[in-house]
């Protein structure tokens, strides 16, 4: 990952070189034929309206527009070298391949700042699974998670012990996420976070496995009925808290679970017991 991340930047410093050197190279040309401004300006304009054109429409439709550009300024070069039987101006010629070079330099350019900020994003969010606390709630992590419910895992076969782990998220969050402003987004994780924490006991830890989705998790050495009370109890303490929030009065919000009880037999690692859990949910309707 680090070496792609370091042979794209090295793309782009060398898409951006490239086009500081066009428009060095352009700006040089232009000085020296300052005879043709009107020429120049006009060539220019067309010029920028290529590479913008690439830039919002993409490298195909781009490069067909340079062709077409290409294809009417090689035809007149073309008249002008046999029907007029005059020589072709080194003008023309200039123009007719820089409008492609800066195109491509450009896209180029653009292009590799995407991907790197793509990957920059994939890094932070790698960054913030693997961490074993996370930042804004300071609840433990999907990391966290993985590893303790390992060992929980372990000591339920060991002892027999019933084990569940219950997944909580909110009904139509993608809805509460457009209506929310930033802060009020803010004051719910936290809100959220404090009350599950207040509503399990001191034993219980509660995770927070995914903080884009906004997933929570708890592990309990319960069978179904007991994570049942849980929620229940969950249910009846956040619809009593969440509604004393003053920025978060005017929203429907109520949490969705699902429990998951350990199975040996079936159930192999710490993922499958949490992906239980997860499908759970969806039926907590």
């Amino acid at each position: 990952m680090m070496n792609r991340r370091n042979d794209r930047s090295l793309l782009t410093d060398l898409s951006l070189l490239g086009v500081l050197l066009l428009f060095v190279v352009t700006t040089l040309y232009m000085t020296l034929t300052a005879e043709n401004v009107l020429l120049n300006a006009m060539y220019l304009g067309i010029a920028a309206l290529l590479v913008i054109a690439t830039y919002f429409t993409g490298l195909t439709t781009g490069l067909v527009l340079n062709l077409i550009f290409i294809f009417v300024q090689g035809t007149y070069m073309l008249y002008t070298a046999v029907a007029l039987q005059q020589a072709v101006e080194f003008q023309l010629v200039f123009w007719l391949l820089m409008p492609l070079l800066l195109s491509i330099s450009v896209y180029a350019l653009t292009v590799n700042q995407q991907l790197l900020q793509q990957e920059n994003s994939v890094l932070q969010r790698e960054k913030r699974q693997l961490s074993i606390l996370d930042e804004t709630t300071h609840l433990r992590t999907l990391t966290a998670y993985l590893e303790d419910t390992a060992v929980y895992m372990d000591t339920a076969k060991r002892y027999e012990l019933p084990l569940i782990t219950i997944t909580l998220q909110f009904r139509y969050f993608d809805q509460l996420q457009r209506l929310m402003t930033a802060d009020q987004l803010h004051d719910l994780i936290l809100a959220t976070s404090e009350i599950l924490k207040h509503s399990t006991r001191g034993e219980d830890i509660v995770y927070i496995l995914d903080s884009d989705n906004l997933t929570w998790g708890i592990l309990l050495y319960t069978n179904t009925a007991g994570g049942r009370i849980v929620r229940d109890r969950i249910d009846r303490h956040f619809e009593e808290e969440i509604g004393k929030q003053a920025t978060l009065q005017q929203f429907d919000i109520q949490l969705r679970a699902g429990i998951a009880e350990y199975d040996q037999t079936k159930m192999k690692n710490a993922r499958d017991l949490m992906d239980q859990a997860e499908k759970e949910s969806n039926y907590d309707v």
